[in-house]
């Protein structure tokens, strides 16, 4: 079965920011990170229910996932997704050390 995802405004920011500041420290690694990016997304349109439950699942009204992606095991970040049918919401993108996220912070 095929998924259509998209990725919520927020999440896009989170992208450029994310993107902005490993290319200031470096072009190649950041080119990296985001073909890394781009390999995770793909991965959600084919089976968003591989990964797992997000601990924001605990104390938020609605189950969200997550899918860890990266160029290297030390620095791994995550999607925050949902799933509804045959659509999945990437809602939010985090990074190392990012606190969980809040109700407030995927609406």
């Amino acid at each position: 079965m095929n998924y259509h995802v998209t990725v919520q405004q927020l999440a896009v920011m989170d992208l450029h920011a994310t993107f902005n500041w490993i290319e200031s420290h470096s072009v190649t690694g950041a080119q990296r990170w985001y073909q890394a990016y781009l390999e995770a997304l793909q991965s959600l349109t084919q089976n968003p229910l591989n990964y797992g439950f997000a601990n924001e699942s605990q104390y938020l009204s609605i189950q969200v996932r997550e899918r860890f992606f990266g160029t290297s095991s030390r620095h791994k970040y995550r999607l925050v997704y949902t799933i509804d049918g045959t659509y999945v919401r990437v809602l939010r993108l985090r990074g190392p050390g990012q606190d969980l996220l809040t109700a407030e912070e995927i609406q």
